[in-house]
Formats: structure tokens, C-alpha cells, sequence
């Protein structure tokens, strides 16, 4: 007898599916558990620290911004003047570790220079 006829030829039957794989509960897939978990909060709390970050880089950034607009105001420098930005650099290289203070004296004894 042939039995080749009660056969599906290989190349038109899709290959049998294999079995899933339940995950181990062992101790070190209980750690990966845990950690994928503990990552998930640390992604969660590095972006809403970048927006933070970024949301107080920007209020820094309109203070300074003002800061500068009434420090030239009141020495009577013109934001036009050509050497406006060397002496914004100069006075903020030189006194910014010690506060808007310290520029400000700074930007008078160098604008008293480009005078």
C-alpha cells in the first residue's frame, strides 16, 4: 500500500506553530521584572525633569534678557553701539560668578573703555 497519498506535501501546508514559552518565575526573572519597572519610572521622571529644566532655562533666559536691557539703560548705552556685545561678553565673563552685581560694575568700567 502507498501511503505517500495520505501525506500533505511539506511545501503547501504552512510549518507547524511552535509551542509559547511561559516566562520564568525564578528569582532573576522577578529582578528583570522589577528593574524594567524601575526604568520605566526613571524614563517617566527624566522627561518631566528635561521639561522642568527646560521650562526654568527659559524664565532664566527672559530675566537675563531683561537684566541687560535695563543695565544699559540706565549706563546710557545704546544696544546698537558696535562694541554693545563685547562689552555684555566682557562684563558677564568677568563678574557673573559673583552675581548681576558684579556685572553691572563691570559693564560701567568697560563702557567708561569704549566710551
Amino acid at each position: 500500500m502507498d501511503y505517500t497519498k495520505y501525506t500533505i506535501p511539506a511545501e503547501s501546508f504552512p510549518k507547524y506553530p511552535a509551542k509559547p514559552r511561559r516566562p520564568d518565575d525564578s528569582a532573576d526573572a522577578r529582578a528583570y521584572k522589577e528593574y524594567a519597572l524601575a526604568l520605566e519610572k526613571y524614563e517617566a521622571a527624566l522627561k518631566l525633569f528635561e521639561k522642568n529644566r527646560d521650562d526654568y532655562n527659559e524664565g532664566e533666559a527672559i530675566l537675563l534678557d531683561l537684566f541687560w536691557k535695563d543695565a544699559f539703560k540706565e549706563l546710557g548705552i545704546s544696544r546698537d553701539h558696535p562694541k554693545a556685545e563685547l562689552l555684555k561678553n566682557k562684563a558677564w565673563d568677568h563678574g557673573h560668578a559673583s552675581g548681576f552685581s558684579d556685572v553691572y560694575f563691570w559693564l560701567g568700567e568697560f563702557w567708561e573703555l569704549a566710551k
